[in-house]
């Protein structure tokens, strides 16, 4: 599911998201013709002059190559090459960089600010009693190296499914307590999945003169289900053994005690293998485990974002 692209290639890109629009905003110079996407609602809007059509508009529009730029790549694959009969070699599986934004955690302040948060939110969710830790790319960070990733883009927290609403209404508070008002502007957006909040996206923009690189900090809905932890907002996708996050253990970070699944080691091995060894170009394909196909009433799952504050 690779190639090498030519610039003069007539692009689709499979996923009318954030992570497409990412995708269109680092590659200016490519000739992009269209999005399509399984989303209904999403049909006939424009992402900047970007048509957004319906998958079955494939048939009849003129293009030479299919980007997915979706959590969804194994069962638009299939979608594509069985139902729509196109061949593999026309579909490109982008890596992980090419769908995100820069490297803020580069950036020594920048860096210095995503710990700050760790410790401020992990200090916020133990106050008041709420489970939540580290997950994903940011526990892996934290564990191997004692830092964020410097090619990472976000920090990542896992929220208990029994606490995530009681953790919102402690998050109106954010703004209040939020460091460097004075540099930046703080934001949150709430993301809703077929009427359940899923996540809460915590972002900056930096104020005039101010040189922080804007990063987000993924507030994420964790939930049990038939044996699986899974992040509610990837629909399953990603998961592990519930027993990491039926309990949580701690670790010290720059003094502070910060929640992290049980048996880490196993949990970061059990998502990404050989965690041990950086992978600065990861696709989707590169995690160990995930649920690759997703059944096609879930395809169109509805996601609304609402502002937060």
């Amino acid at each position: 599911m690779g190639f090498i692209m030519n610039a003069t290639d007539a692009l689709v890109l499979f996923g009318a998201s954030k992570a497409g629009e990412t995708y269109l905003e680092k590659h200016p110079d490519y000739n992009i013709v269209a999005f399509v996407d399984n989303d209904s609602k999403r049909h006939n809007q424009r992402i900047g002059q970007i048509p957004v059509l319906a998958p079955e508009t494939l048939k009849t529009i003129q293009y030479d190559k299919i980007v997915i730029t979706s959590l969804w790549i194994d069962s638009i694959f299939q979608q594509l090459t069985k139902e729509l009969g196109i061949a593999a070699e026309k579909i490109y599986v982008p890596n992980k960089k090419e769908l995100k934004s820069e490297q803020p955690f580069s950036h020594p302040q920048t860096l210095e600010l995503g710990h700050q948060l760790i410790i401020m939110l992990s200090e916020l969710f133990r106050e008041h009693q709420i489970k939540a830790c580290i997950d994903s790319g940011t526990l892996l960070g934290i564990m191997r190296e004692g830092r964020l990733l410097a090619w990472d883009d976000d920090i990542d927290f896992a929220i208990d499914d029994a606490d995530f609403d009681k953790a919102l209404t402690v998050l109106k508070r954010f703004p209040m307590l939020a460091p460097l008002q004075d540099k930046v502007d703080w934001q949150a957006t709430l993301l809703r999945q077929s009427g359940e909040d899923v996540c809460l996206n915590i972002e900056f923009k930096p104020k005039p003169g101010c040189s922080l690189v804007p990063f987000e900090t993924s507030l994420q809905r964790r939930k049990s289900v038939n044996g699986r932890s899974e992040l509610l907002s990837s629909a399953g996708i990603f998961f592990a053994p519930e027993h990491h996050f039926n309990t949580l253990e701690t670790i010290n970070f720059g003094g502070h005690a910060i929640s992290i699944p049980s048996e880490a080691v196993n949990f970061l091995t059990f998502m990404y293998g050989d965690w041990q060894t950086p992978k600065k170009s990861m696709t989707l394909n590169d995690y160990d485990n995930r649920r690759s196909i997703i059944e096609t009433q879930h395809r169109t799952v509805s996601i609304s974002k609402l502002a937060f504050w």
